[in-house]
């Protein structure tokens, strides 16, 4: 009923209409009775949408012969569109004249999407085509490789060339992806396998998290008007602190940098100059291959990958990479463009911070070592202060809301404070404060030697029992604190949206200590565990299925954006938005996330681990395993500590 008195209002203005379009409209609207379907022109109206957001049938209207699935687009981000199944002969301007439009007072643009994607995507362009010639280089490397592999007499694969060939053998690599690292290292459990519980944990928050967010943005949904209001849900509070995934990275990154930068050059007699500077040489060799892999890969192929209704904006992603690729490469990507980020690989601002962040740790930790270890405590508190002190400054200069959905803070929140390396130190030095401790309790126990006063004092607090779970206590009641105090904010949205149940005082000073609380909150829990006290904790956060998706958790991090956005974008039906949908879809990304992520870990990142190993390797007829801090391929990963 409600269609066609939409269409009895909006036919009796046609004026400017062509003649040819407006007989087929009478003969649709004639036909809209017919029961048995046995016309295209009855088929049109059933497959149009009409309604805001109401995508109809979009595969079976492609089908008719004269039939053109038409879009009302009004918004991209949020998605405000219409949809109609009309005949071919209408133009553009024929579908103005028709007074169609729900919100006439709004400018639209009226796409034929069939004409749309041919014109735009309809042949591959030079970047895919090279794209698709170079997986199937590798696929091809991958699989010869393996053959070989697996038919070759040992002293033939001892020969450099053929090394460098079996570096991509899947049948020696995918092993490696079920072996748990500490085990391959020691030849036994070490409590560092714990940290691969923490990375797929904090991945799939990640995930969740874009999967919500998102879901604001990409989808067409039909609860548009009243979606913001489920985020007073109490439950809404984990996914809209999911951001806090990515300070545990940076926690993480900053322990496995210290504990194994401190081991190499401990156990170096000699440490030169060049030794040094190889650190950053062996950081970027082994980040940029798979990085810039996954960079050209969306950038051209992704908008092939999808089809649908709301595949007409196709070309907003990536649109910043064909100006600032190179701002990627240098790792500055969260400074450009103007001191703001670019979109090129959307998530790629953590990898820039992250590297900036090592940029500064190997001199400190080097101070720290071969001066005097003061250098690196008081180092740790510097940056936590500054930390603070620039989340203050930036949080009031743009007043700035703890809201993500805060219509004020528009994308100032995440240009100006959200991905810049200075109000973000306190995690990642905290972690690495907690390396020392980690470090020096191990040699404690190892060699007797107390080589940091400080560390050995705060590690020893952990014998007492009490102190011990007072410590892991506490830890835990910051972060939940720090979590479920923002729920007094989100639960009144207020007018428009503007999230001002706070005062701008109390946005300012929690967004000054945030990062700080959280960055003590997983020091507090993680460092009686990996001391080697609460064993039912360490049992369970060492499982062995931990490890093989620890394995996967980089790639994740790097491509379940570009999942999210494909599938969501190429959905073919309106969406509602509740708790039910976008938990089933983030187990559904979770999923397809990791699942896409083992041939590019089997076909990208360990080929090009091996070939740098090659690179550096110290002799050709023997191999030596040693823990070195060039085999930290970024907090995602646990860290492979052994040079072959």
């Amino acid at each position: 009923m409600s269609k066609n008195l939409i269409f009895a209002l909006s036919l009796a203005c046609v004026l400017g209409v062509s003649t040819e379009c407006e007989q087929e409209w009478q003969k649709i609207i004639a036909s809209r009775n017919d029961t048995s379907f046995s016309n295209e022109y009855i088929l049109m109206f059933q497959y149009s949408g009409f309604t805001i957001n109401n995508l109809g049938n979009y595969e079976d209207c492609q089908k008719l012969d004269d039939g053109r699935y038409v879009v009302f687009s009004y918004s991209i981000s949020p998605v405000l569109v219409q949809t109609f199944c009309g005949p071919k002969v209408c133009t553009k301007d024929d579908w103005r004249s028709l007074n169609l439009a729900m919100i006439p007072s709004q400018k639209y643009d009226v796409i034929f999407l069939r004409d749309y994607q041919d014109d735009k995507y309809g042949s591959y362009n030079a970047g895919a085509i090279c794209m698709i010639i170079f997986i199937s280089f590798i696929c091809a490397l991958v699989f010869s490789s393996s053959i070989f592999d697996y038919f070759a007499d040992k002293s033939l694969k001892n020969q450099g060339w053929a090394k460098a060939f079996l570096s991509f053998s899947a049948w020696t690599n995918a092993p490696k992806l079920v072996t748990s690292r500490a085990q391959e290292r020691l030849g036994k459990p070490d409590t560092l396998e714990i940290l691969n519980s923490v990375r797929v944990m904090s991945i799939s928050w990640v995930v969740m998290g874009h999967t919500v967010a998102f879901f604001m943005y990409f989808p067409a949904i039909n609860n548009f008007i009243t979606a913001l209001d489920d985020s007073k849900d109490p439950k809404f509070i984990i996914i809209y602190t999911a951001t806090y995934g990515v300070d545990t990275f940076f926690w993480l990154s900053g322990f496995l940098m210290t504990y194994l930068f401190v081991i190499d050059v401990e156990k170096t007699k000699h440490y030169t100059p060049f030794r040094f500077i190889m650190v950053y040489v062996h950081r970027f060799l082994r980040i940029l291959p798979l990085y810039m892999f996954v960079m050209c890969f969306f950038w051209s192929m992704q908008v092939y990958l999808g089809n649908g209704p709301l595949w007409y904006y196709a070309s907003e992603f990536n649109k910043d990479c064909h100006k600032y690729w190179w701002a990627n490469l240098l790792f500055i990507n969260n400074f450009v463009p103007d001191w703001k980020s670019t979109q090129c690989v959307p998530v790629a601002w953590y990898l820039a911070v992250d590297m900036q962040f090592f940029i500064i740790s190997p001199i400190i930790i080097l101070l720290y070592i071969k001066v005097h270890k003061l250098i690196g405590w008081i180092s740790i508190g510097t940056l936590c202060l500054i930390g603070c002190i620039t989340s203050y400054i930036i949080a009031e200069d743009n007043d700035l809301n703890i809201s993500q959905f805060a219509a004020s803070n528009s994308n100032k929140y995440t240009d100006y404070l959200y991905k810049k390396p200075y109000t973000r130190f306190a995690p990642y030095v905290l972690g690495m404060g907690c390396g020392f401790i980690i470090y020096s309790m191990r040699k404690l126990e190892d060699k007797n030697v107390v080589f940091d006063k400080i560390a050995v004092f705060l590690g020893k607090t952990q014998e007492n029992k009490i102190i011990r779970w007072g410590t892991f206590i506490f830890g835990l009641v910051l972060i939940n604190i720090l979590i479920f105090s923002q729920y007094d904010t989100y639960k009144h949205p207020g007018k428009d949206y503007e999230y001002n149940h706070w005062s701008d005082t109390a946005n300012y000073m929690f967004m000054t200590f945030e990062r700080l609380v959280y960055g003590l909150g997983l020091s507090c829990i993680f460092l009686p565990v990996l001391l080697g006290y609460f064993k039912p904790v360490y049992f369970i956060m060492s499982l062995s299925p931990w490890a093989f998706f620890a394995r996967l958790n980089f790639v994740v991090y790097l491509i379940h954006l570009y999942i999210v956005e494909i599938v969501q974008k190429s959905n073919k039906t309106v969406t509602n938005f509740n708790t039910y949908t976008y938990m089933r879809d983030t187990l559904f990304f979770i999923f397809l996330s990791f699942f896409c992520a083992i041939p590019i870990v089997l076909g990208i990142e360990m080929p090009a681990a091996n070939l740098e190993k090659l690179l550096f390797a110290r002799g050709s007829t023997t191999q030596k395993k040693e823990t070195l801090p060039n085999k930290v391929d970024g907090s995602l990963l646990l860290t492979n500590m052994t040079k072959e």
